[in-house]
């Protein structure tokens, strides 16, 4: 690892400031022993140009499940709950519906998106933006009020994964009937507390003039504009506020606590298990931790989580093998703030030697590869894949190369795989993001259950899926095809009768 001065982190983030569509954002690099470097850059709104400085707050968003994260591990620390107990033993305050399936879905389930719920409970969640956030003037339910009493899984438990801020949510109500205490409360006592974490609330009010506006990019015109301040419904799931020099204090405490067991929020081994695979695929690529989400960065592993709420996206990425983090908040709702972290992370590791190892493909297998596929069944459990890709993968082969496609624009026109185990069975890939300096890899593990053809694979693009091999018959590319000959069938029938008329 090298070793790099502050003046080098500064010029380099400004460079990158240049080509992200950005009002601002604060970084901080850390580790175990506390920050190692901190800067704001930018401005708080682009109207009034205020600058950000280390006073302002940022919304934090899907972050927040970290920290839900934190506090169950801290009750099952205290024996009050346990990883493989039903959610239905624990959560008093509505019910968690599993009559459909064997068994109710475990906290560990709730903890890694695999309980049965996705981001949609009811079809009519599309109109309200999954039900998770809050227009102004509304109040914001009690989520048994939220919930109607109960949540259905579509799924059952332990089959699929499904990103859920209605499992988090659930996780936060866990807390509350088990502590006695509402779910800031106890953060505020037993996470904020103990790390000196005095600007962090799910309040807006308490920030005051210190909060920063939100901002949303252009598509076309590359400009911003302000966005309006939504409330979330499901506080557990993404409803924290903070500021850079907080969320530096609650990285370095994680790192800490795993280096040196110094229980500062966890014991070592919590922490190591928060930060270990619950969602692998063969060892080919490790996906889902407890509350994080884990990747490989340059040949290092990678704890991570971000994700977006109006306006703002920050960053969270920790190589605890390495003690090193890095925070980015930003008030744009823009992948520059991952962007900036990995490109700030990487000024550490340039060597040949941090890149993840390949090897060359064996055709014979990459033949048995080909196909379609497409996610299994339960259509609100897959939203986050049609976001990303569309409604299939096609893998296909091109002068002895493997390649994936969807309907997605970064996808569409391929994107070239490259084996990186000795079977051929997994690859990785790299898709470069629209507007942004940020390479998004791509991670397919195929599974051939020893038949001729593969018929499932799992993968990873900045979050975990799952698809199944389909028939030829069934693609997008077939029906399509199909409904063309029909309707030029329909067209030329309808051409004769008019001309014998």
């Amino acid at each position: 690892m090298r070793t790099i001065e502050a003046s080098e982190i500064t010029a380099h983030i400004q460079s990158a400031l240049t080509v992200e569509q950005m009002a601002g954002c604060a970084v901080a690099l850390i580790n175990s022993q506390g920050v190692l470097y901190q800067q704001t850059f930018g401005v708080k709104n682009i109207l009034t140009q205020e600058k950000i400085t280390e006073n302002t707050a940022f919304r934090i968003a899907s972050i927040s499940k970290t920290f839900t994260g934190v506090a169950i591990l801290q009750l099952i620390e205290q024996g009050l709950i346990a990883l493989d107990q039903s959610v239905s033993d624990v959560l008093h305050a509505y019910q968690w519906d599993a009559s459909t399936f064997p068994r109710p879905a475990t906290i560990q389930e709730l903890l890694t998106h695999t309980s049965g719920v996705g981001e949609l409970l009811h079809w009519r969640d599309l109109l309200t933006s999954g039900n998770v956030l809050i227009r102004p003037g509304q109040p914001r339910l009690a989520l048994a009020d939220l919930y109607r009493g109960k949540i259905k899984p579509e799924v059952a438990p332990g089959t699929k994964w499904a990103y859920s801020n209605h499992a988090f949510a659930t996780l936060g109500q866990i807390i509350e009937d088990i502590s006695g205490e509402t779910y800031i409360n106890y953060l505020k006592r037993h996470v904020f507390l103990p790390v000196d974490m005095d600007n962090t609330d799910v309040n807006p009010e308490k920030f005051e003039s210190q909060l920063a506006t939100g901002h949303q990019p252009h598509p076309r015109k590359k400009t911003l504009s302000t966005v309006e301040w939504l409330d979330i419904s499901v506080l557990p799931a993404g409803g924290l506020i903070s500021t850079i020099g907080d969320m530096a204090k609650y990285a370095s405490a994680l790192l800490t606590d795993l280096k040196c067991d110094t229980h500062a929020l966890l014991s070592r081994d919590s922490v190591d298990n928060m930060m270990s695979s619950h969602w692998k695929t063969d060892h080919c690529f490790s996906s889902q931790g407890l509350a994080f989400l884990l990747g490989d960065f340059h040949g290092h592993r990678l704890v991570w989580h971000d994700r977006a709420a109006p306006g703002f996206i920050s960053s969270l990425l920790m190589l605890p093998d390495d003690d090193l983090g890095v925070v980015v908040s930003s008030n744009a709702f823009s992948s520059g703030a991952r962007s900036i972290g990995e490109s700030v992370l990487s000024k550490f590791f340039l060597s040949n030697d941090d890149q993840q190892a390949s090897f060359k493909p064996k055709q014979e297998v990459q033949k048995r590869l080909v196909g379609t596929y497409a996610p299994p069944s339960g259509a609100k459990t897959n939203l986050r894949f049609l976001q990303q890709f569309g409604l299939e993968l096609v893998i296909v082969t091109r002068e002895g190369k493997l390649f994936v496609s969807a309907l997605n624009t970064s996808f569409r026109a391929g994107i070239e795989l490259v084996a990186i185990n000795k079977e051929s069975t997994c690859y990785r890939g790299e898709v470069r993001q629209p507007d942004s300096a940020l390479v998004t890899p791509i991670y397919l593990d195929f599974k051939m259950n020893g038949g001729e053809k593969a018929v499932e694979i799992r993968g990873n693009f900045d979050l975990p899926f799952q698809v199944n091999r389909i028939p030829a018959w069934r693609s997008i590319k077939t029906i399509t095809l199909g409904a063309a000959i029909g309707l030029s069938v329909l067209a030329l029938s309808f051409a004769r009768r008019k001309i014998q008329s």
